[in-house]
């Protein structure tokens, strides 16, 4: 199991958010830990730092925000990473202009996998998905 997993297994969430102080490049098992990190506390401040120390956000600024875009992206990871960035920036916008509670975050998990559905990706990936990002147990 990635080292990350099983820092989010243990719920050590904390040590999970502070790798992104020393992390430069883009490392899809940490993305995933931290998003499901973030989620978990409602924190999205180090997800954002992270992301734009990592210059992943240019990337998906450029390409802009269009899913179907994601589709001709030939590896999985490197389309999954774009998918959930995107979805991750979408969040923290939202978070700035309201109060963001676990529901609606379970809202957006709901059209993030509907998202992750039209691409293309099957129905065990998509329950691992939500089991990252909304499991509290």
């Amino acid at each position: 199991m990635n080292k990350y997993y099983e820092l989010l297994r243990e719920k050590e969430y904390q040590k999970i958010k502070e790798e992104a102080l020393v992390k430069d490049n883009l490392d899809f098992n940490y993305l995933i830990a931290l998003i499901s990190a973030s989620f978990k506390t409602n924190e999205f401040v180090i997800l954002y730092y992270y992301l734009t120390k990592t210059n992943f956000k240019k990337e998906i600024e450029e390409d802009g925000a269009n899913y179907t875009n994601y589709a001709i992206i030939p590896y999985d990871y490197e389309r999954l990473a774009f998918v959930l960035t995107n979805f991750s920036l979408g969040i923290i916008k939202e978070q700035r202009g309201q109060n963001v509670n676990h529901d609606y975050l379970n809202y957006r998990v709901m059209d993030l996998l509907n998202i992750l559905f039209e691409i293309g990706y099957e129905e065990e990936f998509l329950n691992k998905i939500y089991y990252l990002l909304m499991s509290l147990d």
